[in-house]
């Protein structure tokens, strides 16, 4: 880390140089993906489930498909469901 970052990092930490000291590595760590393998469940994001409309489901995933004979309009996440409109 460059000399400069690291004293305006202490600075504004409040930290003196007797607070303050170098490792090598990532955090000291030779491999920074431990920090991951920790059991704690807390700090972990919630895995990601994306949500699709009854109406691609009915087409496998295929969004193409399910829009083809209607006219999809998206909504926000706010809302429940998405709203479709026949063409």
């Amino acid at each position: 880390m460059p000399r400069a970052l690291r004293r305006q990092i202490s600075e504004r930490l409040g930290a003196t140089a007797a607070d303050t000291f170098e490792v090598e590595g990532f955090s000291g760590s030779p491999t920074p993906a431990k920090i991951c393998e920790i059991d704690r469940p807390d700090l972990k994001f919630q895995p990601y489930m994306p949500r699709y409309p009854e109406r691609v489901r009915d087409f496998n995933g295929d969004l193409f498909a399910a829009i083809r004979p209607r006219t999809c309009l998206s909504t926000t996440r706010s809302r429940a469901s998405t709203s479709w409109r026949s063409s």
